[in-house]
């Protein structure tokens, strides 16, 4: 059983993990760093003893990691530059995003391509940098030809960086010079946002089309992403026991994200957004001839209920390059892979598809918005969805998608 420090020497009996009946997760209270906090253990363990082994396994790690940050931050005479400081916020980063590894492994690539390489990293944060120091890295960022978009996150990043040298006491720096007002001037400016979707006419094409080049899977997905406007990562974490094809009804609960080779992380949808999606005609029949055949044919078996709907020949997860598959279908439909003649089409753009076919078909914001799992405005589609459940269903069969029986693809 393990032993919780309260913070003031006492000691409490926990940490235990509970059930969250709202999110389907277990949760555990834990004293970190000398502040409480909630921890989620990944949403694909559901049994008690699993849950809290986890908990306790991660639970130890936390506290070896405060207790080497602790004997780490020993005020040093030393030069405190972003490179001398950058393995105590690797560290803190690894605490801070215990689980979700593509997150730390992020910042971390970007501090070490785009600021170790440079000679900012060796100017003493203390003594020496100031703006000017600042302002020539931004330019030298901007001179790569990155989108303004990437150059925003990357100065973001080592902004963060100083937020948390600042917060934590490794420098004494009044004020932080990545906030400076000019560097606002010499940021690149953002482009418009454009909004790459598929029209009606395109989205019929796509779907219809029975070229032999297109994968039946692949079929089956792109249909599904634009009548549910799922997110790659939850179509990728879809399990046959969250599709209820007697109901027609899909539960979005969690989503799966690469990290490496052949490993994956299971979390929660971006935002918490657990939902419960009805199921367009057209959509409902090719998940249930994709349960019935096709899957059996990608894999070579039948379909357990813990089997990802969307997986790899061995029935495990699937994460491909699906901007490129998408594309590739598109052009074997007879599409232009570009939107307006200069932007690819990504995956996402299924997604918004979805939402802007919805909104064609007369479907009020806040349902669009709920069906999204962008949040809902009234308590009443928060709080009451199996009450509205038939409400969406009505707003998913006003999208004009072609019927079951124009895809010959199904017969």
């Amino acid at each position: 059983m393990n032993v919780e420090t309260n913070g003031s020497g006492g000691a409490s009996v926990g940490p235990r993990v509970h059930f969250n009946a709202r999110k389907r997760m277990w949760q555990a209270n834990a004293w970190v760093g000398g502040k409480r906090k909630t921890k989620a253990v990944p949403v694909n363990i559901q049994d008690e003893a699993a849950a809290q082994t986890w908990f306790d396994n991660w639970y130890e790690q936390s506290q070896l990691e405060q207790r080497r940050l602790s004997n780490d931050q020993v005020v040093s005479t030393k030069r405190k530059t972003f490179r001398s400081l950058s393995s105590l916020w690797f560290d803190l980063l690894r605490a801070r995003y215990a689980g979700d590894d593509p997150s730390y492994n992020g910042s971390k690539r970007t501090l070490e391509h785009y600021v170790l390489t440079q000679p900012i990293a060796d100017v003493d944060i203390e003594g020496e940098l100031d703006i000017g120091h600042c302002t020539a890295w931004v330019e030298w960022l901007k001179t790569l030809g990155k989108s303004p978009l990437t150059v925003r996150n990357v100065v973001q990043t080592l902004r963060g960086f100083l937020v948390d040298a600042r917060g934590k006491g490794w420098v004494k720096l009044r004020e932080n010079p990545l906030l400076d007002p000019y560097l606002k001037k010499v940021m690149p400016k953002r482009g418009p946002i454009v909004n790459v979707y598929l029209d009606e006419a395109q989205v019929r094409t796509l779907l219809t089309c029975d070229s032999p080049g297109t994968d039946a899977i692949k079929r089956v997905r792109n249909l599904t992403a634009i009548a549910t406007g799922m997110r790659a990562g939850e179509l990728i974490g879809l399990v046959w026991s969250n599709v209820d094809l007697d109901k027609g009804l899909v539960r979005v609960f969690q989503q799966v994200r690469p990290n490496g080779p052949g490993q994956f992380v299971v979390r929660a949808p971006k935002k918490d957004s657990h939902r419960t999606l009805p199921l367009h005609p057209t959509a409902l029949a090719a998940l249930k001839w994709w349960r019935d055949n096709g899957w059996k044919v990608h894999t070579g078996r039948d379909p357990e209920p813990t089997d990802p709907v969307f997986c790899g020949p061995n029935g495990g997860w699937l994460c491909g390059n699906f901007p490129f598959h998408l594309r590739r279908d598109m052009e074997l439909a007879g599409l232009s892979p570009l939107f307006d003649g200069e932007h690819l089409f990504d995956y996402h753009a299924l997604r918004k598809t979805f939402a802007t076919l919805l909104e064609d078909s007369g479907v009020a914001r806040n349902t669009r918005d709920v069906l999204m799992g962008h949040g809902a405005k009234g308590v009443g589609d928060r709080h009451y969805v199996g009450k509205n459940i038939n409400r969406f269903r009505e707003a998913i069969n006003k999208m004009p998608l072609p019927k079951p029986e124009e895809l010959s693809w199904l017969r």
